[in-house]
């Protein structure tokens, strides 16, 4: 009883590791087990907007679609600073949607870009009413650098009959794009001008541009878009 291994395995409540096993939701190590690795499965008859809202109540979350189509009629903002979207082969089909708005918005919040590196949308359609209709699929906005909308991974989408593909505005920068089809839009991506601090290093890895009126505009001086191994047909 009093060897080495025995005193470890008649540990009492006071040890370290017993203060690991139960630490509480107070507890360092309860935040992470409760809160950063949260995955919230979309219900049945639940809208996105709704899973989005549960998600934004935890720290940091994944939000996780069903593979079916959801007709959208509202624009998405997602806060990608606490939010990752697993499509899991979904497709948001904004056909029924206004026309001339962004269907997916992309925001900063939670705190300084620099965190977000791990943070995604990925395994999604994205389909719209059709490339004159004035609608862009995904528009990334932020108000300042300290809560920029960058730094971020769009993986594996999609993206057809809009009038604009994506769309990077101020305090945008540092995006991979990665196995993402964008085509049958008026433009796949655009960069506008009058912008702030934007347009840093916007990289394409393996992807698509294709069948649209325009693959690409770049309307930023200072702006960039980088493509490593990409068709633009």
């Amino acid at each position: 009883a009093d060897s080495r291994l025995d005193a470890l395995e008649g540990i009492n409540a006071n040890s370290r590791l017993n203060t690991l096993e139960s630490v509480n939701a107070g507890g360092r190590l309860g935040v992470l087990e409760n809160n950063v690795n949260s995955r919230i499965h979309i219900a049945d008859n639940e809208t996105i907007e709704s899973a989005l809202n549960r998600a934004m109540a935890v720290d940091f979350a994944t939000v996780v679609l069903k593979p079916k189509r959801y007709y959208v009629t509202e624009p998405i903002s997602i806060d990608i600073s606490k939010i990752k979207l697993d499509g899991n082969g979904a497709i948001l089909d904004f056909s029924k949607a206004n026309d001339n708005i962004s269907c997916i918005q992309l925001y900063g919040g939670k705190s300084s870009p620099y965190y977000q590196n791990g943070n995604y949308i990925k395994e999604l359609e994205i389909a719209g009413k059709g490339g004159t209709y004035g609608q862009v699929a995904i528009e990334f906005i932020s108000n300042n650098s300290n809560t920029a909308a960058s730094h971020v991974n769009l993986e594996k989408l999609n993206i057809h009959d809009f009038n604009v593909g994506i769309k990077y505005t101020s305090y945008c920068y540092l995006i991979r794009h990665i196995g993402v089809d964008i085509f049958s839009c008026g433009t796949c991506v655009l960069m506008p001008s009058g912008g702030t601090d934007y347009g840093e290093n916007i990289l394409f890895l393996g992807c698509c541009l294709y069948n649209s009126g325009l693959a690409i505009h770049n309307q930023n001086p200072n702006g960039s878009f980088r493509f490593t191994n990409c068709s633009v047909d």
